[in-house]
């Protein structure tokens, strides 16, 4: 699935607004990075995301007091939402994201194969006596 710059940014406001980080504070990145797991992105996804956000200059990355890395909120325009509704595209990109990620895991019992050669167990013929 192709993820947006936009989604990226909103998904990254997000965890800035449940943190309630406002203009001017910072997050640690070890938090950052913790609750991005629940977002159902990747990893490379956060990265590519601050990325693009240091270079529109929405976000900065620093250290803390302690030597500690984290991203000071500058600027939370990148975040908001447009009022004529174009951003509607990347909200539904997350949210269908949100739902494959809360899927049960009931639907992974069709891929799990038999490590032996390979093939899932029901795909295999049936043993002769």
């Amino acid at each position: 699935m192709f993820i947006t710059k936009k989604s990226l940014w909103i998904a990254i406001y997000r965890v800035f607004q449940d943190n309630r980080v406002q203009v001017g504070c910072s997050l640690e990145m070890r938090k950052l990075m913790l609750d991005w797991s629940a977002t159902g992105l990747r990893q490379s996804d956060l990265a590519s995301g601050l990325d693009s956000l240091v270079n529109a200059k929405f976000v900065a990355l620093e250290l803390d007091v302690d030597g500690m890395p984290c991203v000071r909120l500058l600027n939370e325009e990148f975040g908001l939402l447009r009022p004529n509704g174009s951003d509607q595209p990347a909200l539904a990109s997350l949210e269908k994201i949100r739902i494959l990620r809360n899927r049960p895991p009931i639907h992974l019992n069709g891929l799990i194969r038999n490590e032996r050669d390979g093939r899932r167990v029901e795909d295999k013929a049936p043993a002769l006596a």
